[in-house]
């Protein structure tokens, strides 16, 4: 399936409603400001089974096909800046293209980790540099000269590293174990999502369904956890059991989920973070959380600063992914189904550019 052009390229003035202040007070009655927003571009995207985008500037996002193992990279207007990659082991090729994530000097970087490699384009599509990095390295942090981010020793492990990787020489200058969930008394079964740094260099992280875990810098000293104050608890639905039979189908023979296996998922909380990577710190250092509650006409981020919560903004439809860079967020989304024009089953995808500059979140 190749690219497909600008199919809904518009533009709206920004609508924010006031962000009142809310106290991180998880036995509070009271319910958080929502800031509801409205697009200032879209335009529609392929289809695709990766959840990535990564602002270049604020002008131009990239987003991963993975069904042409290829990265796409446009403008505001939906018009193509660049197409670059093909399924490979060659310069500019991926074996599976993981994640795109901002590069310097206006580049994007893809994270292959079947290649173990991480290659750095212009939006145009020129190689710049590839380097070896660890498997499923995740940066926690736009890529630098040096680069701090986490892998798993091993697949099976519940394990993470933190290491940083020097690009200019291909080489891991320093490796560190974490301490996981269960080494500060979280239950056993407890993760590590895909994380971020601060320019201070606070890691954080999400665990089990509504925990942020906030390491201090380097991964090493005090581990401080709070319960995000906005997470409900609330049980898949329809479209999250519809999406879980489809993708889990690979495991049972002839692809059939059996009812027992649907309706244990039924029954499982949802975790409050979209997959992927669900959050980053923006220029003011505030910490964006992409919630995983509710997710079907609308979405939700939850913002902090230094570990307190500051509130929330609401964006149109499904959210997938997001990135935020100054005052421009964008947000790879899943549009509804549309029974008429999605004829194929296949509700259509496409990245929402919102204005961020003056949403007025503060503590004081």
């Amino acid at each position: 399936m190749g690219p497909r052009r600008n199919l809904m390229a518009f533009r709206l003035p920004a609508l924010t409603l006031a962000l009142m202040p809310w106290s991180v007070n998880c036995a509070s009655d009271e319910r958080p400001q929502v800031g509801v927003m409205v697009p200032i571009s879209s335009w529609a995207t392929p289809l695709s089974n990766n959840e990535s985008v990564a602002l270049v500037d604020d002008h131009t996002a990239c987003v991963i096909v993975s069904y042409e193992f290829q990265v796409q990279c446009l403008d505001r207007a939906g018009e193509f800046v660049g197409v670059f990659g093909g399924e490979g082991d060659g310069p500019g090729e991926f074996r599976f293209a993981h994640a795109v994530v901002r590069g310097p000097e206006r580049t994007v970087a893809v994270i292959d980790p079947l290649a173990s490699r991480l290659s750095v384009f212009k939006p145009t599509g020129e190689l710049v540099t590839e380097v070896a990095v660890p498997r499923v390295f995740e940066p926690l942090s736009p890529i630098a000269e040096t680069t701090v981010g986490t892998y798993m020793p091993d697949i099976l492990s519940n394990k993470k590293i933190l290491a940083a990787v020097d690009l200019s020489a291909g080489a891991v200058l320093w490796r560190r174990e974490l301490r996981m969930p269960s080494d500060i008394g979280l239950p056993s079964e407890c993760g590590l999502s895909w994380g971020a740094m601060s320019q201070g260099e606070v890691l954080a992280f999400g665990a089990c369904h509504s925990q942020l875990l906030f390491y201090g810098a380097g991964g090493e000293g005090e581990v401080i956890v709070t319960e995000a104050p906005t997470y409900t608890g609330e049980l898949p639905n329809q479209r999250d059991i519809d999406e879980y039979r489809e993708g889990v189908g690979f495991l049972y023979r002839d692809g059939v989920v059996p009812d027992a296996a649907v309706q244990a998922f039924a029954q499982r909380r949802r975790v409050d973070r979209i997959t992927g990577r669900a959050m980053t710190y923006d220029a003011s250092q505030r910490l964006w959380v992409g919630a995983g509650r509710n997710r079907d006409r609308s979405s939700s981020l939850d913002l902090y600063l230094d570990m307190a919560f500051l509130g929330t903004v609401e964006v149109q439809d499904r959210m997938l992914g997001f990135d935020v860079l100054d005052g421009t967020l964008v947000v790879l989304v899943e549009r509804g189904l549309d029974e008429d024009a999605d004829r194929d089953g296949m509700p259509d995808r496409g990245v929402d550019w919102y204005d961020v500059r003056d949403i007025g979140l503060s503590r004081e």
